[in-house]
């Protein structure tokens, strides 16, 4: 139970140009009501180095709204701009981490129907809870009739990774409080005990990434590797769904706990997205497999993926998608820090075989 201080929840808002409807993000949090004082909400919006108009534009909103605003001179990538916030949820003394995108709106009583699944949850093992999110309009309007946009994370035998229920009608389904491998990065509520068993705590493994990105060699004293910043953007939700599932740690989808969603990136447009994107997805699924899977533990339910789909992979990018050539280079790169990685989830008691049960 809540006890008598309140369950302090921080919320992560990380931004880069990412346009106005943050704004509308901001006014669905602070309408956010609670049925008593048990509750309380601290709210961080962290600008990864926009443009100066953009930023001085969302300073002043920050300031209008009461919320506090910090600021990167450089682009610290989606995970490391949310380990910030990480820490400070560690230390100082909030009970959990509300990851959430500058363009989703959260239904008034969203967070505290998350809270309240914590509250009554009896199974130290639930340590993230998963909202629905529904498709919304490039304006936050909700679609009608109402679309689901995630209901959850879920993977295939060709080791591929997709919101559940994504585009189907919310009317055509028996949506229900149950277990999932994880949530999307767009809105996630983690407990202060998740953060602090996933995280990689004074490893020493950044040469590679800092490699790569060299503003991460700066502030990292002050970030708590939650999110893996070697994914700097995408699908670094789903490599932490496979991380806290190897170290026994459950994720509960809340249906009752609503909000909605803009989808800018899908892998149906693909072909319109940016060359950075595309490598960017492409080098990540390569270190998903590096990181956590190993062929021989299970041969037949991921022969598609190491064999058919990378093939596949591989021929596109020779043949069709020559600008994510780097993605092959930065893996080479990254590659003996994933292993290490891996050796040291596995002296930490992760199991690999925790993950099978996922896969379709």
């Amino acid at each position: 139970m809540a006890g008598e201080q309140p369950y302090r929840v921080l919320v992560s808002i990380v931004t880069f140009n990412s346009g106005p409807l943050v704004a509308e993000t901001l006014r669905s949090l602070r309408s956010q009501s609670f049925s008593d004082s048990s509750i309380e909400l601290s709210i961080v919006v962290f600008d990864n180095g926009s443009l100066l108009d953009y930023r001085e534009w969302l300073e002043e909103l920050c300031a209008r709204e009461s919320v506090r605003f910090a600021t990167s001179p450089s682009n610290l990538g989606f995970s490391a701009a949310h380990n910030c916030q990480a820490y400070q949820v560690v230390n100082e003394n909030f009970d959990a981490l509300l990851v959430l995108n500058p363009d989703v709106f959260l239904e008034e009583n969203c967070i505290e129907v998350l809270v309240r699944c914590i509250f009554r949850s009896t199974d130290p093992s639930v340590q993230a809870y998963v909202p629905l999110l529904l498709k919304s309009n490039s304006e936050l309007t909700p679609l009608v009739p109402e679309q689901v946009d995630s209901a959850g994370i879920t993977f295939t035998s060709d080791l591929r990774h997709f919101d559940r229920f994504q585009n189907k009608l919310v009317s055509e389904l028996d949506l229900r409080e149950e277990e999932v491998p994880g949530g999307t990065g767009a809105c996630l509520l983690i407990t202060k005990d998740f953060i602090e068993q996933v995280s990689f705590r004074g490893a020493r493994d950044q040469e590679g990434v800092q490699s790569l990105y060299p503003q991460l060699m700066e502030g990292s004293e002050t970030r708590l590797q939650v999110f893996d910043e070697a994914f700097f953007a995408y699908r670094e939700d789903a490599e932490l769904a496979l991380r806290a599932q190897r170290l026994g740690l459950r994720a509960v989808f809340i249906p009752q706990a609503r909000a909605f969603h803009v989808r800018r990136v899908t892998p149906e447009k693909r072909v319109a997205l940016s060359s950075d994107i595309n490598a960017l997805g492409v080098r990540n699924r390569f270190l998903l497999q590096l990181l956590h899977y190993r062929p021989f533990r299970a041969p037949l339910r991921c022969l598609r993926g190491f064999v058919w789909r990378n093939l596949l992979v591989l021929v596109g990018i020779f043949t069709v998608e020559q600008s994510s050539m780097r993605a092959l280079r930065e893996v080479w790169l990254l590659r003996k820090r994933c292993l290490e990685r891996n050796r040291m989830l596995e002296q930490r008691g992760a199991s690999l075989s925790r993950i099978w049960r996922w896969y379709a």
